[in-house]
């Protein structure tokens, strides 16, 4: 049973990894994937946090809203800042979540929540599922 956890939590890792490196084509983070075959979580969280420190106020997500023809923007910045405040919260005393936890998460593909849900996971250690 730990190994399937271990496993299903490498693979969710392996593909927000991969589809965040689609994202900043950061031509390092991709070099850096094919070089380990084991994957550092840290990896992301710096990654966005050094892009914070550097550009804080670049777009770097941008969601459309269908119904109401509204979209929102987010920097490097502000993804930073409420990842780490999800993380804190996730890992706080409400929760008590500790590192190799699962979060499940019922939310549409492609909204800021769970884009900064899946990071905050990733700062946290925790299993996005």
């Amino acid at each position: 049973m730990m190994m399937m956890k271990e496993t299903a939590r490498r693979i969710s890792i392996q593909q927000n990894i991969n589809k965040l490196g689609n994202v900043l084509k950061l031509h390092d983070v991709i070099n850096y994937l094919k070089q380990e075959d084991k994957i550092n979580l840290p990896l992301i969280n710096n990654v966005i946090q050094r892009l914070a420190i550097e550009q804080p106020k670049q777009e770097a997500l941008w969601i459309y809203e269908r119904n109401n023809n509204e979209y929102d923007k987010l920097t490097f910045n502000d993804i930073y800042k409420q990842a780490s405040r999800f993380s804190n919260v996730l890992t706080g005393k409400g929760f008590d979540l500790t590192a190799g936890k699962t979060v499940l998460v019922i939310l549409p593909d492609f909204t800021k929540e769970r884009i900064v849900l899946q990071l905050a996971c990733l700062k946290s250690g925790l299993t996005f599922c």
